[in-house]
């Protein structure tokens, strides 16, 4: 038989360990937890990609290709040299106007 003093040593061995396997078994569940946590981000930041990849994906089929770009800054180009013709061309219409005003005056 195990003596007193043996006893008492046994058992608070035998405590300590319960302690520890306790301790090891809550940080296990702990790290499940925590597992699961990381899982459920890493999910919803991958769909959360996955919907900003569309989004750019479509942004991009609106918007012009370099190519049309280019016709776009033609097309603005031309606008502009219509533009200054139309000035012209009023700014001549103006003057034959003025021109045929005086020779109505010349000839009254």
């Amino acid at each position: 038989m195990l003596e007193r003093g043996e006893a008492i040593e046994a058992r608070k061995q035998f405590l300590s360990c319960a302690v520890n396997i306790l301790t090891i078994l809550k940080r296990v569940k702990n790290y499940k937890i925590e597992r699961k946590r990381e899982l459920i981000f890493k999910n919803k930041l991958k769909s959360s990609l996955s919907g900003l990849n569309s989004s750019i994906h479509s942004l991009e089929e609106h918007l012009p290709t370099e190519q049309e770009g280019m016709n776009i800054k033609l097309l603005k180009k031309r606008k502009g040299e219509t533009k200054q013709e139309s000035e012209k061309s009023k700014n001549i219409e103006a003057q034959l106007r003025e021109i045929h005003s005086k020779l109505a005056s010349l000839n009254e």
